[in-house]
């Protein structure tokens, strides 16, 4: 089987996001640290903090700043648990020197390799380090010790679209507008720098305080993918995924740009367009089943999810000479200035509730932040041999990495 292989359908996903709130986030299971390391035992101190040799290394990528050369997991205060998933935890944590307040995305390296996924957590690293876009989240550091993988990114805690889609149960065509838009430009971003996604959906989408998104979540992203070079790789969630890669066939940008038509009827209905509980019967719906689209929807809306939506990948918009203009220029998106959505200067449509500032929870599931942040118990080592998997793996961006670097030109 191919270590990338994950479906999930959205039936699996209420079965875990309401009993413990996440999505297929490539996050890792196990507990990380006593919130307070004094309260721990000196061996388990000792395991946890000794990650001297694998403090962000000289020689790997990202430049270093020398006085963050020796970023590791005791500059870091473990605040809460905000997330887990199949894969992994994520926590709020503060940055001891600055009192800056961040995620900190936990993987176990036993577990990946054990699962085969080592290299796609390096990708999904990899990813993170390449883009530079208001609306995809920025990865900070990677490190790693002994026996965890670290990732630690910009805390993003106004909640996640889905939540906020089923508190009001559909959203408005102006609010989808809004925010299909910004998604539009976040994979604009991607595609030009040839990375897929892979696994759009409103899980994946997150709200700042301002109430602008930001895309996350790129444990199925894929590097180098152009007219040249596709990829056939079967990974993602079922009901968004491409009806080409369904069938096996090679594909490229243009499954992004058939879940970002799914994503749009989600938000718009609250629900996907095709569904059914048995996989085998969703896949054949995907292939083959009409695309109802409900009278209420207006035929600006109408007209972009055909686009969008359409099997044949040639006919698809955003796939044509054109490419991402012909989304662009579509009347659905009209009214958008895209240049001033790109420099943050439209109001957002929503703007959730977070009084704590960077220290507000209360958009994360209580399952998560009411847990105890315990001791890891004792993890094996790896062997040489595994322990060289994961060579290369520290990052850090440097201050001016933080800026925005759009070189895209981008219309009025």
């Amino acid at each position: 089987m191919n270590p990338c292989f994950e479906v999930r359908t959205r039936i699996d996903y209420w079965k875990e996001i309401y009993k413990i709130m996440t999505k297929n986030l490539d996050f890792e299971f196990d507990e990380l640290f006593e919130h307070s390391r004094n309260s721990l035992g000196s061996d388990d101190t000792e395991r946890i903090t000794t990650s001297g040799e694998h403090a962000l290394e000289i020689g790997d990528e990202g430049e270093l700043d020398p006085k963050q050369s020796k970023v590791n997991l005791d500059n870091f205060s473990i605040l809460k648990l905000i997330g887990k998933g199949a894969y992994g935890k994520v926590y709020q944590v503060m940055k001891k020197d600055t009192s800056e307040v961040f995620a900190m995305k936990v993987l176990r390296k036993d577990f990946l390799v054990k699962t085969k996924n080592v290299e796609y957590t390096k990708t999904e690293k990899d990813v993170l380090r390449k883009v530079r876009h208001p609306f995809i989240v920025s990865l900070l550091w990677a490190f790693q010790n002994e026996s965890k993988v670290y990732l630690v990114m910009d805390l993003v805690n106004g909640g996640h679209i889905l939540f906020h889609l089923r508190e009001q149960a559909m959203f408005s065509e102006s609010v989808v507008k809004f925010y299909a838009a910004e998604v539009v430009l976040a994979l604009e971003h991607l595609h030009n720098l040839d990375i897929i996604h892979r696994d759009l959906k409103p899980e994946n989408i997150l709200l700042e305080s301002s109430g602008h998104l930001v895309l996350t979540d790129f444990g199925f992203a894929k590097e180098f993918v152009n007219e040249e070079n596709k990829t056939r790789t079967f990974c993602g969630t079922l009901e968004y995924m491409s009806p080409e890669m369904i069938q096996g066939n090679a594909y490229g940008k243009e499954t992004d740009w058939w879940s970002l038509g799914i994503l749009l009827y989600d938000m718009l209905t609250g629900e996907p367009p095709f569904r059914h509980k048995n996989e085998g019967v969703l896949q054949q719906k995907i292939l083959k089943d009409k695309l109802r689209l409900p009278n209420y929807l207006s035929v600006d809306v109408h007209s972009i999810l055909k686009g969008l939506l359409n099997r044949d990948v040639s006919k698809r918009i955003g796939n044509g000479p054109n490419g991402i203009q012909d989304i662009k220029k579509h009347p659905f998106f009209k009214v958008i200035n895209w240049k001033k959505l790109l420099n943050k200067e439209l109001d957002p449509p929503f703007k959730p509730n977070v009084p704590k500032g960077k220290l507000d929870i209360s958009n994360f599931d209580e399952d998560f932040t009411k847990q105890p942040i315990t001791d890891s118990p004792i993890i094996p080592v790896l062997t040489r041999s595994q322990e060289k998997l994961f060579e290369g793996f520290s990052y850090c961006r440097t201050p001016t990495d933080h800026l925005i670097q759009e070189e895209e030109k981008q219309e009025e």
